[in-house]
């Protein structure tokens, strides 16, 4: 009977083991996706040199930029939306919306909103020595977090801004951290 119950718990283990370990790639992908769809809408606002809104009552120009807003021949204001505020901007609905949140940030954040927390400034060193991706399981009061962050690349369409920090293509510029809830899978 001592085999039989040494049998049933190796065989408990290997399940419980095999399902953390899909639930761990589960969890992976969803941050990967979520930063690739981040990425991606970055790059297509960058291809256009920023995009601009128009200015309704309340909205605030980027300080950050030289000259963000534009004035039409009927009159109204437009503002232009650069990458970095297009992220904080969806970053906040997503928030919002109780989904999940992401942090645009640097070791030398032109904003000072974009300053990193604890585990994203260690994710930002290790970007530097070539670590590609960091993930962290984080407890907040009663929830758990699932932390993930990827390393954002110089490309040439951020030279317009960052030129004067002394950025070449190809340099680490910063990172950009997916937070979400992960208690009811937990």
């Amino acid at each position: 009977s001592m085999v039989i119950l040494l049998f049933i718990s190796a065989l408990f283990t290997g399940i419980y083991l095999n399902h953390q370990k899909a639930l761990d790639q589960e969890l992976k992908g969803r941050a990967q996706a979520l930063f690739n769809s981040i990425i991606i809408t970055r790059k297509w606002n960058a291809l256009h040199g920023g995009v601009f809104v128009e200015k309704t009552p309340g909205m605030v120009s980027n300080p950050y930029l030289q000259n963000p807003d534009i004035t039409a021949s009927n009159g109204k204001t437009y503002t232009k939306k650069n990458p970095a505020l297009m992220t904080r901007e969806i970053s906040e609905i997503a928030d919002k919306e109780g989904a999940f949140q992401f942090h645009i940030t640097s070791l030398r954040p032109l904003n000072p909103g974009n300053a990193p927390d604890t585990f994203e400034r260690q994710a930002l060193l290790s970007f530097t020595q070539g670590k590609s991706e960091t993930i962290l399981k984080e407890k907040n009061g009663n929830a758990t977090y699932y932390r993930y962050m990827a390393p954002l690349f110089v490309e040439e369409s951020c030279l317009s801004c960052h030129a004067a920090q002394g950025y070449r293509i190809g340099d680490v510029r910063g990172g950009i951290s997916i937070r979400f809830n992960i208690e009811k899978m937990e």
